[in-house]
């Protein structure tokens, strides 16, 4: 059980907070040399010059699955101005994409597992 308690405790210490992100800002989430802290593994996509801001445009379908008051929405993508919008959610602090999962993506996975499989464990906010 310490193990247990020791890896939710390390795992949400790594979480961004993303209630003190500036949604303005090209690339909201804070990097440290190319890395912000939720990268479990520094991995990154090359050769991604079709995905930049301008080429790959993200449907408003999509973009408006988001909650106005889901911070996601702001943070992780931008408006182009035409009707589209750009992401600018990247974890190394440029337009660059990152194929390594962060502790909140698995975090969700799990609570998604959880969910479907009818378990609803006890939530504590730390």
């Amino acid at each position: 059980m310490q193990n247990a308690e020791n890896a939710l405790r390390n795992t949400n210490s790594q979480l961004i907070d993303f209630n003190t992100l500036d949604p303005n800002s090209d690339f909201p989430i804070p990097t440290v040399n190319n890395v912000s802290q939720e990268m479990m593994l520094w991995s990154v996509m090359l050769y991604t010059d079709q995905l930049d801001q301008s080429m790959a445009k993200i449907d408003p379908t999509l973009y408006n699955i988001y909650d106005n008051e889901d911070l996601r929405k702001v943070i992780y993508f931008g408006d182009n101005n035409d009707g589209s919008y750009f992401f600018k959610g990247a974890h190394l602090g440029t337009s660059g994409l990152t194929n390594s999962p962060t502790p909140a993506e698995l975090l969700l996975t799990i609570s998604e597992c959880n969910a479907r499989l009818g378990i609803y464990p006890k939530l504590q906010m730390r």
